[in-house]
């Protein structure tokens, strides 16, 4: 729901009726105090919401109004006139942010008793955060796709080649992004993989600055000689991206942030035949110091306790550090802090070196050779999404396939009982209006008997549908995926079989899904 109002007494007696996922405040509406405004918000959503993030679009310099925003309960001020893109972005940290306090509230009972609607509000939150992403997926395999289509038409010498492979690589992290997304409302969906940290910190440079604002410095002195350790991407940038936002509040009249990587060795225990021998073993060692304020000894000790906090009020729920510490011990790692009052914090992560090579795909090739399939064959392709659709009929008919295109389950199931010939393999979405793609395929293999089926979907089968019954030997490939991938995965499912047969005149049409 999206509600344009006013007046604050108006915007008031919403936020008491039904949470929100981000309040945008306009400080340039006449007769506006946008300080006392974010107060009265905040008071009234004490009950309801009272993580609910706060966006100040500022008609002037933002350094001049970002303390003094903060202080009255803004989460980030942007400046008017804005970049459209870069609001948005703005927008999309403030939704994950919402997210993640509410899936934190979630995951660790509270001491007292929480309001009886939260896990409703928690499951509502996980809903929308599903639909942006996967819509958001269908928008990154259509640039992916162009952009493959780009690199077939342009020498591997020409001077935009770069751009292309830079769009690639622009491809690869909103992808890595919305895997954070899902990450915050489904806390169980870790993927660990080797990666090298300095390359994510590189990569993470522009979000880490944007979310700081113009009065805190960011510098970064990696050094950890491309070393790789086990983990999930996401994860450590959820992790860091909570430790930025504390030293932001640390500072609250500007100051510097450096985030640095090494190598050390530590102390481990290794088993051997029944008996404990400590080895030493390399770890990547991040540190992220701020010049902040600092805490006390006895803040320090209690730093990492959950619901523990020092900001006032609504500020915060305690639950940041006790977050960050489980993900990094998730994975192996071990955090310490250190601090002194008036003298800035710094957090120490250690995490294993692993053997592993880096998990970095290589620079997008160009179309390979196709697989050799004898006779044309017939895919059918549902997908709602028109870009999509056509950018996946393109590709395919490239080939030298034959394919079939229906926008929905409907228009499939009757495009399959006109089509007198074989269906050779289906490739459908799995989200669609109507119908689920899983279903759809049930009812035309029941129709058909026999047919490859390939699912691509921007909702990952592990955390939506791990418990749904999928068709015997059916596959998944998650959104984004590069164009050549699918390409390459649909002349594999046709080379391992023969052609299919044609409908079951006893079995067309007519028949419903169980």
């Amino acid at each position: 729901m999206t509600a344009w109002v006013d007046q604050v007494s108006m915007a008031e007696v919403l936020v008491r009726q039904q949470p929100f996922d981000v309040i945008v405040v306009d400080g340039g509406t006449p007769g506006l105090d946008p300080f006392q405004a974010a107060r009265t918000l905040r008071t009234a959503m004490s009950q309801k919401d009272p993580g609910t993030p706060m966006l100040l679009v500022w008609d002037g310099p933002v350094r001049r109004a970002r303390r003094r925003a903060l202080r009255a309960g803004y989460d980030d001020v942007v400046s008017s006139p804005f970049d459209a893109s870069d609001f948005c972005l703005r927008l999309a940290n403030l939704a994950r942010m919402a997210a993640a306090r509410r899936a934190e509230a979630a995951c660790v009972s509270p001491p007292a008793a929480a309001p009886p609607t939260s896990a409703r509000r928690v499951e509502a939150v996980g809903s929308l955060v599903f639909g942006v992403v996967h819509d958001f997926n269908n928008i990154l395999t259509v640039i992916g796709a162009y952009s493959q289509f780009l690199q077939t038409q342009v020498s591997p010498q020409h001077p935009m080649q770069t751009d292309i492979d830079e769009i690639c690589r622009a491809v690869k992290r909103a992808s890595t992004l919305t895997r954070h997304l899902l990450s915050f409302t489904r806390p169980d969906s870790f993927r660990p993989e080797p990666a090298v940290l300095d390359r994510v910190l590189r990569e993470m440079d522009k979000m880490l600055r944007r979310m700081l604002g113009e009065d805190v410095e960011l510098s970064l002195v990696l050094q950890a000689e491309e070393t790789p350790v086990l983990i999930d991407v996401s994860q450590f940038e959820r992790v860091m991206l909570n430790l930025a936002a504390n030293a932001r509040d640390a500072m609250p009249k500007g100051g510097r942030l450096t985030l640095t990587t090494g190598l050390v060795t530590r102390p481990v225990v290794q088993s051997q035949g029944g008996m404990g021998e400590v080895v030493g073993r390399t770890h990547v060692l991040v540190t992220v110091t701020d010049s902040g304020d600092g805490m006390s000894e006895d803040v320090r000790r209690r730093a990492f306790e959950p619901y523990f906090t020092t900001k006032s009020g609504e500020a915060g729920s305690g639950l940041g550090l006790a977050t960050v510490k489980g993900i990094v011990e998730q994975f192996g790692g071990h955090i310490e802090v250190r601090s002194e009052l008036g003298r800035g914090t710094s957090f120490q992560i250690c995490f294993p070196a692993t053997q592993q090579p880096e998990s970095m795909p290589p620079r997008l090739s160009l179309v390979p050779p196709p697989i050799e399939l004898g006779p044309a064959r017939t895919i059918l392709l549902a997908e709602d999404d028109a870009s999509v659709r056509e950018v996946t009929r393109r590709a395919l008919e490239d080939r030298g396939l034959r394919v079939l295109v229906a926008p929905g389950p409907t228009e499939a199931i009757l495009l399959s009982e006109a089509e007198k010939g074989p269906i050779d393999l289906l490739l459908s979405d799995v989200v669609m209006p109507g119908m689920s793609g899983i279903d759809l395929a049930h009812r035309l293999l029941a129709d058909r008997g026999s047919m490859e089926v390939l699912f691509m979907s921007g909702a990952r089968r592990r955390e939506k549908f791990a418990d749904t019954e999928l068709p015997p030997g059916s596959t998944w490939l998650d959104k984004p995926v590069a164009i050549e991938k699918l390409v390459r995965e649909v002349e594999f499912l046709l080379s391992r079989r023969p052609r299919a047969p044609g409908p079951a005149a006893a079995n067309v049409s007519r028949r419903q899904p169980a």
